[in-house]
């Protein structure tokens, strides 16, 4: 509780979009237990567990395009038995026109599907990209150019200055043109934003690294290493952050279904709720007429947010 506490006036304390993206990267390795967008939730497993996706996601977000979705690409059945078709796509903001030209050129050069918006266009905006299906149908939708107040939705915790920041941003989204496992979205931010790091001691980066699951590269001291030289040796597990006798950073987050704290106000109370008192919902209910109240459909965790299945991402406008 503390902690989560703690990292949320962490977030309140963000003044610019390098802070979000900072933020957010810690948050994927799971060094923060809050995220203004999920709360109290952290990322998904496809990503944790996937070190050329997590390593793609810390670069993107400490290079300027701060992400708020992403998932991998994936085709086979699902637990539902239904058969599912995934797009690895991504969709952030950007401040910066130069990361915004990287990402243009890292598009084109890769053959990605690229939708963008600002608060500034003016024209009719095409049809977003279809990037789940089920059985076939349209399940999921990316690249809906967002209202300001979306924006403040997505974002609501943050620092005022560096929510500001995401209003006047770019909305980018990328994503491949089918569902499969290549990854040629990942190496396409690599390759737009410089590739990560190795491990100064056995050489492993996120592309080849020295076991499977959980070798993400952090630093200690003056050096650059992974989990598995900096606490131990290849092929050992990742330290235990919380001294339970398990390496589950989230396991510990989700384990406390009792203890929540108010979306609005931040007060600590007993609940699964969302706020602690009438009051406070009411006061943070949106307007009446405005789009917040609009109904777009039953939820589905996709990645580490999540996204409204029916028509959850409308329509976006490619920068001309």
């Amino acid at each position: 509780m503390l902690r989560s506490l703690r990292d949320r006036r962490r977030w309140r304390a963000a003044l610019t979009t390098a802070d979000l993206g900072d933020l957010t990267a810690q948050w994927l390795q799971g060094h923060l237990s809050y995220h203004p967008t999920v709360g109290r939730t952290g990322p998904d497993q496809e990503t944790t567990g996937n070190p050329e996706i997590l390593a793609a996601l810390l670069l993107t977000n400490r290079s300027g395009f701060v992400t708020h979705f992403s998932q991998p690409g994936y085709s086979g059945a699902g637990a539902d038995d239904a058969w599912w078709t995934q797009k690895a796509a991504i969709s952030g903001f950007v401040t910066d026109p130069q990361v915004a030209h990287r990402l243009h050129v890292a598009a084109e050069e890769w053959d990605l599907q690229l939708r963008e918006y600002r608060f500034t266009y003016i024209g009719a905006l095409p049809e977003p990209i279809t990037v789940t299906e089920r059985d076939g149908r349209p399940h999921t939708r990316a690249g809906r150019a967002l209202p300001a107040s979306d924006v403040r939705l997505i974002w609501r915790g943050a620092g005022r200055e560096a929510v500001r920041a995401m209003e006047r941003a770019w909305q980018i989204t990328l994503a491949e043109r089918h569902a499969s496992p290549s990854g040629d979205l990942w190496r396409a931010l690599a390759d737009a934003f410089g590739e990560p790091a190795s491990c100064e001691r056995c050489g492993c980066t996120p592309y080849e690294p020295c076991r499977l699951v959980g070798c993400w590269l952090t630093t200690r001291g003056a050096e650059t290493l992974c989990y598995a030289c900096a606490y131990g040796t290849p092929g050992d597990t990742a330290p235990d952050a919380y001294g339970d006798g398990d390496q589950d950073d989230f396991e510990d987050i989700d384990d406390e279904p009792a203890e929540s704290e108010c979306d609005l106000c931040g007060a600590p109370f007993h609940g699964s709720r969302r706020y602690c008192t009438q009051a406070c919902e009411d006061a943070d209910a949106p307007e009446p007429g405005s789009t917040d109240e609009a109904d777009t459909g039953a939820e589905t965790e996709v990645e580490h947010f999540t996204v409204l299945s029916e028509d959850p991402w409308t329509t976006t406008a490619p920068r001309t």
